[in-house]
């Protein structure tokens, strides 16, 4: 099981690269965003909803605030701008979320105040089904 998650995470992550390298940024990645092409078992891995996307230099950075807001970077939630690291930040909240079975914020507050502060929760053992 470990190795399809790996493989999936690799091809979500090339799919990355292959968009920033044409300087898009997909601005809404999500659980909900990444498919699976096929039953099969080695299926190929698709990125969807680009209803967000944006084009963006390669040192320039957007002031939209786009995306869903489990999501964001908090450089997007700050209006500093941001580029191909909103990206990277989403992969790492789908990460986190797919090992540990639960967002690295708490649902009750405003996950807008814990992004921006840093304020993550860890819960006791979230990693215990994961193998090493």
């Amino acid at each position: 099981m470990i190795f399809l998650f790996v493989l999936w995470f690799l091809q979500i992550l090339v799919a990355l690269r292959h968009l920033h390298f044409k300087n898009i940024v997909h601005c809404d990645l999500k659980p909900e965003n990444v498919l699976l092409a096929s039953a099969e078992p080695l299926p190929q891995v698709k990125l969807c909803d680009f209803g967000f996307a944006r084009i963006i230099g390669e040192k320039s950075f957007r002031r939209s605030v786009v995306g869903t807001p489990a999501y964001l970077a908090p450089e997007v939630l700050l209006n500093k701008g941001y580029n191909r690291s909103l990206d990277m930040w989403s992969v790492g909240v789908i990460l986190y979320v797919s090992l540990s079975g639960t967002f690295p914020f708490n649902e009750d507050e405003d996950i807008n105040d814990q992004i921006q502060n840093a304020a993550f929760m860890y819960p006791p053992n979230p990693w215990k089904e994961i193998s090493r």
